[in-house]
């Protein structure tokens, strides 16, 4: 925000920006400013909000391979951050989240390891670095309809994953951001009079309700074998009407789900509606609120009935 209150997108000055186009952590002046001016906004939200949980950075590993030359200054910046926000707050819980198919190198070609390193190992030792930054619980997002696309762990997500988190930290686990489509999204849609429907990116053979209740299914029985604090499902009710949102072209005159694409794409291109399509139908419940499959295995583990144990 500016100082008469208007926001400010383009807040940062070209000197402020490196070569691979990332905030200068490790030379800018401002750096610390920024810092202190971070600090008293997340105060400011915890003395507002009075939570139990407060993460200042999400999925702050993605930077690590995209803004390589600032990694080092940008995991200072944040431990500065944590440790200010703890001594203003002792009991809080603070924590970062981080990308889990960043951590095995598969969410796109600049994240991959090294040649050689196996996908496992290359989890391990990002998890490692990640378990160097402070924080009270370890914490991932995690979206992984992409591992049907991998050969390497039979076009299955890996299922070993929490066991390697367990045996290297005793913290608690949260996943603090998932989701499966259970709707197929292609990799480009016309607009007005252009473009094409383009090929499938994800079709309907993995993004389905099946997938998405299977995956479901699995994370929970291991939130539950494993102790996890938390998981959190990325959408109760689908933003896009499922049948509208497979076909293509879509006609923003016909159909309110049509209008919403047709704006992010307007606002973010072709990324942007892209990625509204692949989040946007995620969710337990279908557009119209009726329950997914994946939403009557959330409630059976929902109303669980607690016992003590002896």
């Amino acid at each position: 925000m500016d100082t008469a209150g208007n926001p400010v997108r383009s807040w940062e000055t070209p000197a402020q920006i490196d070569g691979s186009g990332c905030y200068r952590f490790a030379t800018d002046a401002s750096a610390a400013a920024y810092k202190d001016a971070y600090i008293s906004y997340v105060k400011y939200l915890i003395d507002l909000v009075g939570p139990r949980y407060v993460s200042p950075a999400v999925e702050m590993n993605i930077p690590f391979t995209q803004c390589a030359s600032q990694k080092a200054a940008w995991i200072a910046w944040y431990g500065e951050v944590h440790n200010a926000i703890k001594a203003a707050f002792p009991s809080l819980v603070v924590f970062p989240t981080f990308q889990m198919e960043h951590l095995y190198g598969i969410s796109d070609a600049q994240a991959a390891c090294s040649a050689g390193t196996t996908l496992g190992a290359c989890f391990d030792q990002r998890l490692s670095e990640a378990l160097t930054i402070p924080g009270d619980r370890i914490a991932f997002s995690t979206y992984p309809i992409g591992w049907k696309y991998l050969s390497d762990y039979s076009f299955s997500y890996p299922t070993d994953t929490y066991v390697r988190v367990q045996n290297a930290t005793p913290r608690k686990i949260w996943v603090a951001e998932t989701g499966w489509a259970a709707v197929k999204v292609l990799q480009s849609y016309p607009h007005g009079a252009t473009g094409n429907c383009g090929a499938e990116l994800f079709p309907a053979s993995i993004a389905n309700s099946t997938e998405q209740e299977e995956y479901l299914r699995w994370l929970l029985a291991e939130a539950q074998t494993r102790g996890f604090e938390t998981v959190i499902w990325w959408l109760n009710r689908d933003y896009l009407d499922g049948p509208v949102a497979t076909t293509c072209p879509c006609d923003p005159a016909m159909s309110d789900t049509c209008v919403l694409a047709d704006g992010f794409y307007g606002a973010g291109g072709a990324t942007g509606e892209t990625l509204l399509r692949i989040f946007g139908n995620m969710a337990l419940r279908s557009y119209d609120s009726n329950p997914r499959p994946a939403h009557t295995a959330w409630r059976g583990y929902f109303d669980r009935t607690l016992s003590l144990i002896p």
